[in-house]
């Protein structure tokens, strides 16, 4: 999903060093080797202006 809406705002990894504090965090999500935290879920959402259930993994 963050892929898509970053894909979408035409958005760079670099772009959310910001929203997640550095680029270790962002590269990690985007490669899949490990979920978004809670607290991140909710950076992204008030970012990407989205419900933050669109980047918390459903158990």
């Amino acid at each position: 999903m963050m892929r898509h809406l970053m894909d979408a705002r035409d958005l760079e990894e670099s772009d959310l060093i910001p929203i997640l504090g550095s680029a270790i965090p962002v590269s990690e999500i985007l490669m899949n080797e490990r979920p978004i935290k809670h607290d991140e879920a909710r950076k992204l959402a008030e970012f990407f202006r989205v419900e933050m259930d669109l980047f918390l993994e459903s158990e």
